[in-house]
């Protein structure tokens, strides 16, 4: 058995039930890209479920997830020859975030940013409508939790902007669903204004987006500060509203 930093022990070897299909493999090979989804989910740093069975269940279809073992397991791997078969595959490698089998499969590396994320004005990948595609796909499956977490942003920004913060922030717990949209979103955000926007998570602070006011230009930081100005005036009127009501 193996112990995380965070005390959630894995076995060394592990059964998991995608999608209805079961794949035994070893915790070193779930572990080979640090980057993954996988290695995130057995490090402890994302909840994992299991199935009445007690195996570790994973909400995917399976039929492209052995090529994604065997991958992990030796740094290649045969791809499939039929476009559709490519264009799930592809589909998959980007839900688990492992970047050497996108570049593998035609796809550049940054379309899985880590860490901070790229500012919007950066280079756009030759291959962005495979990012689109997945993007949406992501939108429509994830949509109220991705329209609440942005709007929540917003509001946290504006409110700190009134109060001269020097780095405005705003944190949500860690969890699966959010930390799968985290790129997607955060590069959203960027290209509707908050250029230099970064994020970081860990297993005891959770998601936090990050602002820094002193990389944000003068005019930029007075159009926010106007913007913060007249979302309080709204909500300062919504409140009388509500209060004339009640009486």
């Amino acid at each position: 058995m193996a112990s995380t930093a965070f005390s959630v022990t894995f076995p060394e070897v592990v059964t998991l039930n995608v999608g209805g299909t079961l794949f035994t493999t070893s915790l070193t090979t779930l572990r080979q890209d640090p980057d993954s989804m996988l290695a995130r989910m057995f490090s402890g740093l994302i909840d994992t479920r299991k199935d009445p069975a007690g195996n570790y269940f994973i909400d995917r279809d399976g039929s492209h997830f052995g090529t994604i073992l065997n991958y992990l397991r030796d740094g290649d791997v045969d791809l499939p020859t039929l476009a559709i078969n490519r264009r799930q595959l592809l589909r998959e490698c980007l839900f688990y975030q492992i970047k050497g089998l996108l570049v593998l499969l035609g796809g550049p590396g940054d379309l899985l940013p880590q860490g901070p994320s790229p500012p919007a004005h950066a280079s756009i990948p030759d291959q962005t409508e495979l990012y689109v595609v997945h993007k949406e796909m992501l939108h429509q499956k994830h949509k109220a939790l991705w329209d609440a977490v942005k709007e929540s942003i917003k509001v946290h920004f504006l409110s700190q902007v009134i109060s001269d913060s020097g780095v405005l922030s705003c944190s949500f717990p860690l969890q699966q669903d959010l930390l799968t949209i985290l790129p997607f979103l955060a590069r959203e955000l960027q290209e509707e204004g908050l250029r230099d926007l970064g994020y970081n998570y860990n297993y005891q602070s959770g998601i936090t987006f990050l602002l820094d006011l002193d990389k944000i230009s003068d005019s930029d930081l007075a159009e926010q500060h106007a913007t913060a100005l007249k979302l309080m005036q709204q909500q300062q009127q919504q409140l009388r509203q509500r209060c004339q009501v009640s009486f």
